[in-house]
């Protein structure tokens, strides 16, 4: 196993690369998990769908029917959670956060593109300037899904609302 690159002590102690380290562990931590839930709500998602017809055709008498019901209430459980998170989007765009400020962290180290020939400190007031650009865009694109999404959610709740008005003036 390689050992691990420790960056001298004025970039290592400065703020900027406090801050770098913080929010590339946070975003590469959140991205695994995102991923993690994704998949393993997906997996369960397609395991009940697929169980239903076997549940369906099993001799248990009215149970069956409950056990279906069940499944069709779990699927819409778990679609639903799947809504409310956006797990797949946040996996994506954390991942893509975490991997564009690794990007800047390993051009600072190696001294490349417009860290080149800079003294410390002007590297590191660039690597603090692109940092918060990274993580000031995925605050924005954070907020933006987040709208997107409380207002899916409202339109299904008035849809709903106004399917249930109808039912009750039709009856």
């Amino acid at each position: 196993m390689a050992e691990e690159f420790k960056p001298p002590p004025e970039i290592a102690s400065s703020a900027a690369w406090v801050r770098l380290q913080d929010q590339l562990t946070y975003f590469d931590t959140k991205a695994g998990r995102y991923q993690t839930l994704y998949k393993r709500i997906k997996l369960l998602l397609i395991a009940i769908s697929a169980a239903i017809p076997i549940v369906a055709f099993l001799p248990l008498e009215g149970l069956t029917r409950y056990l279906v019901a069940g499944a069709g209430v779990a699927i819409a459980l778990l679609e639903g959670l799947l809504l409310l998170n956006d797990y797949a989007k946040l996996w994506v765009k954390y991942r893509a956060t975490a991997e564009g400020l690794q990007r800047e962290r390993w051009l600072l180290l190696s001294g490349a593109g417009d860290y080149r020939d800079k003294p410390v400190a002007d590297a590191l007031r660039l690597l603090a300037e692109r940092t918060e650009a990274l993580l000031a865009d995925e605050n924005r694109q954070w907020v933006e899904t987040r709208l997107k999404t409380v207002e899916a959610l409202a339109d299904t709740q008035a849809f709903t609302k106004e399917r249930i008005a109808a039912a009750r003036q039709g009856s």
